[in-house]
């Protein structure tokens, strides 16, 4: 968790070396309470932030496979986009053919063909906009895609990257 720690482990373990002016070395039990208590903080930390790191892991999992389902409905999406866009271009031609027919007997029909003009207009924008809507549509599932294709299978965070507090007392 940090040099913090390291310098804090090495401090109790120089407690629990004892006094050496004895021949034997004596540890008084204050400091050994001490040691085992303040180790006792340090696995609590440890513990705690062991279970924040699952969570977490568990909230990023439950993220990747809602992305995955999106991307999922977007390929579809796509699909579908693709046959609209090929049924469309099958009709353009139809279309135009039968606009020269209309161009044709407008003379005898009058009336009705100031409403065929009508109607051919907005079937043109209707066909721009389709096509600059599917290319949005395109180019936006290239992003995702792309996005998609760059994170990582699995995010690793090393414990260094964590930092816990206890009681005002900070560990890294």
């Amino acid at each position: 968790l940090g040099p913090e720690l390291d310098i804090f482990l090495r401090g109790i373990g120089e407690d629990l070396k004892g006094k050496t002016i004895l021949d034997e070395p004596y540890v008084d039990k204050k400091t050994i309470v001490r040691a085992v208590s303040e180790q006792n903080k340090v696995i609590l930390a440890l513990q705690t932030q062991l279970l924040q790191m699952q969570e977490l892991e568990r909230g990023m999992q439950r993220k990747l496979d809602m992305m995955q389902e999106k991307v999922e409905y977007l390929e579809s999406y796509t699909e579908k986009v693709d046959n609209i866009e090929d049924k469309l271009k099958e009709k353009i031609p139809l279309v135009d053919k039968i606009d020269d027919t209309v161009k044709d007997h407008a003379v005898a029909l009058g009336q009705i063909s100031s409403k065929v003009k009508e109607n051919h207009q907005a079937l043109s924008t209707f066909k721009i906009e389709a096509r600059g809507g599917m290319s949005e549509n395109r180019e936006g599932l290239k992003k995702l895609k792309k996005e998609l294709e760059s994170m990582p299978e699995e995010i690793v965070i090393s414990s260094r990257q964590v930092t816990h507090s206890i009681d005002d007392e900070k560990l890294a």
